[in-house]
């Protein structure tokens, strides 16, 4: 008996088969030595049990998350470290054992676990590796979920004036999520691969489009947009001078962006009467509710429900998880500018603004391009990816 594939059947398994020997092909580049493999492992499993749509509750993704961090504890335990990167590594390991000891959320300690773990890992092979692997798994659940072959989870959004949008998940538990984490591949292709002509630009935009008019992800459609148009316009000798006369002052982005967050119930009248923010309105009305009703402690609350990212942090992992992800994310924009690392200096300022509207930012399960914040710890990660890369 024959099966028979009709041809959007056939442009599918098409494309994954090239992926997948893309994914192969990667592979066999990495020549990782036995402690390096731990993390790998560790990293391979977080990365497979997002791309397959898990939410942090599902019990196979909390099973995951264990197994993994077996290996991540074995690759902490194998690495050399000096005395000071092993304090500071301990007390940043403690910070995210309290906040989960406080919260029952493991995001912060997977977090800072990860990026410990990272030490001495060549990060461009691994963006490149995650590149292909998180959009093999991307493209491939996205399309059975187009095919009908899954279920593409449709919800409704309800506006202003009684409109509603059908929107879909495709396989990601929520259209937010979805294209957050096409925003995120999109940052690891442009950590991985710097000279992209100018067609693969526009390649990416029309994805993003194509995407969006399932999602309709309003956020996550503009970031991407975002994150697009600044990485093609930095190649631009004009908008190349311009940036580097104003650009030292957006250093500071995450302490403005989080000032801005926490002043919300102070112009918050003010927002109200501009009913084409839409559901913006309701992250604004949740940020209010959770800063005028909640108490900020030093290790988080828990169980604190909003899209409204830096009041999520500050008060779901505590105010010490704020100040770090503030002051360090900040110390990694200053280092990307000063030494002309333009690219990396705009992924790092557009999670700041799309922290304002969406939670996922500060959780290494969603925002793999954390790991960066290694650079700041380990000096042999800053010299491998720094001193042995390409500035813009």
């Amino acid at each position: 008996m024959r099966i028979k594939f009709d041809k959007t059947a056939e442009f599918y398994i098409e494309k994954w088969c090239h992926i997948y020997k893309r994914i192969e092909c990667e592979m066999n580049k990495l020549t990782i030595s036995g402690t390096k493999a731990l993390f790998y492992i560790f990293w391979t499993l977080l990365l497979i049990g997002k791309g397959l749509g898990m939410t942090s509750s599902n019990p196979a993704m909390v099973a995951i998350t264990w197994v993994a961090t077996v290996f991540a504890i074995s690759k902490l335990i194998a690495t050399k470290w000096k005395k000071q990167e092993l304090v500071i590594s301990g007390i940043l390991l403690i910070l995210g054992l309290l906040v989960f000891i406080k919260t029952r959320d493991a995001a912060v300690l997977l977090t800072i676990m990860s990026i410990c773990a990272a030490k001495d890992i060549d990060l461009r092979k691994l963006f490149r590796y995650s590149f292909w692997l998180k959009f093999g798994m991307f493209f491939v659940r996205t399309s059975l979920a187009l095919a009908n072959v899954i279920d593409r989870q449709v919800l409704v959004r309800y506006d202003s004036g009684n409109i509603h949008t059908v929107r879909y998940a495709l396989g990601y538990g929520q259209p937010n999520a979805t294209h957050y984490t096409l925003f995120v591949i999109y940052v690891l292709l442009f950590l991985s691969y710097k000279n992209l002509k100018t067609w693969m630009f526009i390649l990416l935009e029309l994805y993003n489009i194509f995407i969006f008019s399932y999602t309709n992800s309003r956020a996550g459609f503009l970031m991407a947009s975002l994150l697009v148009l600044c990485v093609w316009a930095i190649k631009s000798k004009v908008i190349y001078k311009i940036f580097k006369s104003f650009g030292k002052s957006l250093c500071y982005s995450y302490p403005f962006l989080a000032v801005l967050s926490f002043a919300t119930p102070y112009f918050i009248n003010t927002l109200m009467k501009y009913e084409g923010l839409g559901t913006f309105l309701s992250r604004f009305k949740t940020g209010t509710a959770i800063l005028t009703t909640n108490i900020l402690t030093l290790f988080g609350n828990g169980n604190i429900k909003t899209d409204y990212g830096f009041v999520f942090i500050g008060f779901q992992y505590g105010l010490v998880v704020l100040l770090v992800y503030i002051l360090a994310n900040t110390a990694l924009m200053k280092k990307f500018f000063r030494q002309r690392y333009y690219i990396e200096f705009f992924i790092v300022l557009i999670y700041a603004i799309y922290t304002i509207v969406e939670s996922y930012s500060a959780s290494i399960l969603m925002n793999t391009s954390l790991i960066l914040l290694s650079i700041l710890l380990y000096q042999n990660n800053k010299n491998t990816y720094l001193n042995g890369g390409e500035s813009q």
